[in-house]
């Protein structure tokens, strides 16, 4: 789990895994209003594996979530993987940001 003052600054983050680290998968947003969704999704080299849905409960200037996904004990597949972060209100989605790794 990164620590949030990484977060806020912009520098944390990964670009490659172990094969038996848990993934770990966060979104930081501005001005979220009661009932906003936010969605972490993580699609790996076989396709999806993950997907969590979690409905914001009040107004916030700023909002970190984070969604983690345990690394299975055969450990992950080596490959490409995308976890995407989505926010919707209303069914709109508002933002969606995309990030790649690599599992070694």
């Amino acid at each position: 789990m990164p620590e949030y003052t990484e977060v806020k600054a912009g520098t944390a983050g990964v670009v490659e895994l172990d094969q038996s680290d848990n993934i770990v998968l966060w979104g930081f947003s501005f001005g979220v209003q009661t009932g906003d969704e936010m969605t972490f999704e993580i699609i790996g080299p076989s396709g999806p594996i993950f997907e969590h849905t979690e409905t914001l409960t009040r107004e916030q200037a700023m909002v970190f979530r984070a969604s983690w996904k345990r690394a299975p004990a055969s450990g992950w597949d080596t490959g490409d993987y995308a976890g995407m972060v989505t926010l919707q209100r209303d069914g709109t989605e508002l933002d969606r940001q995309v990030i790649n790794v690599t599992v070694r």
